[in-house]
């Protein structure tokens, strides 16, 4: 007897992404940006801790930090 047996699996991998991002320059900012928003764009949650808002988008959420201090 013969038998043919098909399967598919899918599998899926996620993580959850946090970055901080406290100063840095216009094209740092460029380069942190697209590669984070794809990350969030193939399903990965991002969060980002920075100054500067991105544009809202599904999965990608900013903290946006206005001063920073430093005690010694």
């Amino acid at each position: 007897s013969n038998t043919l047996a098909a399967l598919k699996l899918n599998v899926v991998l996620t993580a959850n992404i946090l970055s901080f991002f406290t100063v840095y320059p216009e094209s740092h900012r460029i380069i942190k940006s697209t590669l984070l928003k794809e990350l969030a764009a193939r399903g990965y949650s991002v969060t980002v801790v920075s100054p500067i808002a991105e544009e809202p988008l599904p999965k990608y959420e900013d903290i946006i930090v206005t001063e920073v201090s430093y005690k010694k």
